[in-house]
């Protein structure tokens, strides 16, 4: 018989990339943002238009700037990731009953 699968996205579900979002932020405009900041402020519409703002910018720029960077393969270095907390334990639970399909 076969398993009832389930699809997980890994983004956000199983890794968070904040340490990401904080590295791109810094590399790119030159500020440092806390993760907590990142973390309350999901796809950085604050953020990023704070900076616009700052450097007297068009804020579809600097999102276009930001998403070449994030959608690119520079910042995908496994430091950039932290597993969320407790996604290993639930997901072995998970998988003694159903097939884990992952996506990213």
């Amino acid at each position: 018989m076969k398993k009832t699968a389930i699809v997980i996205d890994v983004d956000n579900t199983l890794l968070t990339q904040s340490k990401r979002k904080q590295a791109i932020l810094e590399d790119l405009f030159g500020i440092k943002v806390p993760i907590d900041e990142i973390e309350k402020d999901f796809d950085l519409t604050k953020i990023l238009s704070n900076i616009a703002k700052r450097k007297e910018r068009n804020l579809d720029e600097i999102k276009t700037e930001f998403a070449k960077m994030f959608f690119g393969v520079e910042y995908n270095e496994p430091n950039n990731f932290d597993c969320i907390e407790k996604a290993p334990e639930y997901l072995d639970q998970l998988a003694q009953n159903y097939e884990i399909i992952y996506l990213s």
